[in-house]
């Protein structure tokens, strides 16, 4: 059999029944033997594409970040959509104020005059507390607001704590 590759990358398979035994068929079986091996380097480099893509897909759908927007008295104003499934959040949950406080499981004034003194770019560990009491340990991040006297923070959740609230979430 020989291997030919066609322009649309189709892969066309030609078959001679009777090769006759001189010179021009070992040249025959080596040209065979390279389509062979440039056809099992494809599979493998479309397997390889493949995976790579789907590791991609799977890392932006599970990226553990999140933003939270409050204002200086620490009174939720704005919560990502990521942020407020995993922690349980609902249109019925927001109606009324939710304060720093009410979504940190322990002690908030240290972290708000942390914020307050302008602490951009530092790391803060904290547990945000979902609905449902389950604690998500994370990272609050104070970035830059466009807005006077409003805080914005990057959530960065642990993997660990993240995929348990995950799991809970799908299981209720």
């Amino acid at each position: 059999m020989l291997f030919n590759y066609g322009g649309a990358g189709g892969l066309t398979v030609l078959s001679f029944r009777t090769i006759p035994m001189n010179a021009s068929s070992s040249f025959i079986a080596a040209v065979n033997a390279t389509a062979e091996h440039l056809c099992r380097q494809r599979e493998l480099s479309e397997l390889l594409l493949a995976a790579s893509v789907h590791h991609m897909h799977s890392m932006m759908e599970d990226l553990p970040v999140g933003q939270l927007s409050f204002d200086y008295q620490g009174h939720l104003k704005q919560i990502d959509d990521y942020s407020r499934s995993l922690l349980g959040l609902t249109d019925r949950n927001l109606s009324k104020p939710v304060t720093l406080k009410d979504l940190l499981s322990g002690e908030t004034p240290d972290l708000l005059d942390s914020f307050r003194k302008g602490d951009r770019g530092h790391c803060h560990w904290v547990s945000l507390r979902t609905v449902h009491g389950v604690e998500v340990a994370a990272r609050l991040v104070l970035t830059e607001s466009l807005e006077p006297f409003r805080f914005e923070c990057a959530i960065i959740y642990s993997s660990d704590s993240s995929s348990d609230a995950n799991r809970q979430r799908r299981a209720s």
